[in-house]
């Protein structure tokens, strides 16, 4: 219940106020802690989204119990698991939204809408891979004098807009770019949002995170798993200012994006629980998968949050 009423939530704070702050939640929510709950046969289900999962701990803490590695087919409290079809069924209305003579684009996805505005009726629809990519192209279907205000996501570095191949004039206001005019059938707005993995930190007053950083490819939020590393990811420590190299991956014939980054694996020399001598670090590639995949390969670690080098 709690997923499907944060998501009323905040597409009700849009209403109060058009400011791009609430949709990037909305969006950082849906395709991360939402998608990260169901199996990607739909079958299984975690009531548990954690950033961090160690099969050893867990098994011998009890108070650990609840946070599991493999999703479940069945809970004594099945609440949640409708909501998110609930919440997946009611996406559209998150998409849009008006005020007067204007229209917000608040989330990307293919899609055709029509709205009635003061300066006439507009039709249009998207065609986008996103968030695969960030390219969209918006293709009017209608004349209309109008105002239209695409978000420009937090976590977008870069980004342009274009009318017929030209660039568009715009401006800028609570994280929207608003384009006015008079648009005429078959006009073509061109969206391009940089999409360059990127690391992300977190406030240093929240002592969990302090001393690490966390892999951001667009909205999607990546992890380190044990399936794809060979080794215990407490003892992994990422270096932020090396490069990251983008590769194709599949599961279960479906493509999705592997971040690959530089790193090190630390190991001690003694077996002793206390040594006087240091860790030595071992440099190793890192491979990084999407959260929102995690636990759909085999059980075991997870985790979210680096150590940075």
């Amino acid at each position: 219940m709690r997923v499907y009423c944060f998501g009323f939530f905040m597409r009700s704070m849009l209403k109060i106020e058009k400011h791009s702050v609430y949709a990037d939640v909305i969006e950082r929510a849906l395709y991360n802690t939402v998608l990260a709950s169901f199996s990607t046969d739909g079958k299984s289900y975690f009531y548990v989204n954690p950033m961090e999962v160690d099969t050893k701990l867990n098994e011998h803490n009890p108070s650990r119990k609840h946070v599991k590695s493999v999703r479940q087919k069945w809970h004594p409290c099945a609440c949640c698991p409708p909501n998110v079809a609930r919440l997946l069924t009611s996406v559209s209305k998150y998409l849009y939204s008006t005020n007067k003579d204007t229209v917000y684009f608040h989330l990307y996805a293919a899609s055709e809408a029509s709205f009635e505005l003061p300066g006439g009726k507009i039709v249009f629809n998207v065609e986008t891979k996103y968030p695969l990519d960030g390219e969209i192209a918006v293709t009017i279907k209608t004349k209309s004098k109008s105002t239209l205000a695409f978000r420009i996501p937090g976590w977008c570095s870069d980004s342009s807009f274009k009318i017929n191949g030209e660039p568009a004039d715009f401006k800028e206001v609570n994280g929207y770019a608003l384009i006015s005019g008079d648009f005429n059938e078959n006009d073509v707005i061109s969206i391009h949002f940089c999409m360059n993995p990127r690391f992300v930190y977190a406030n240093q007053e929240v002592n969990a995170t302090a001393g690490k950083v966390c892999l951001m490819r667009g909205p999607v939020v990546y992890c380190l798993e044990e399936c794809f590393n060979s080794f215990r990811l407490h003892s992994a420590v990422v270096d932020s200012a090396a490069e990251i190299q983008e590769v194709e991956s599949t599961l279960d014939g479906k493509s999705f994006i592997s971040l690959i980054a530089s790193g090190f694996v630390e190991s001690s020399s003694s077996n002793d629980v206390y040594s006087y001598e240091k860790s030595t670090r071992t440099k190793r590639v890192l491979t990084f998968s999407p959260y929102y995949l995690w636990g759909n390969h085999s059980p075991g670690g997870m985790t979210v949050w680096v150590r940075e080098a």
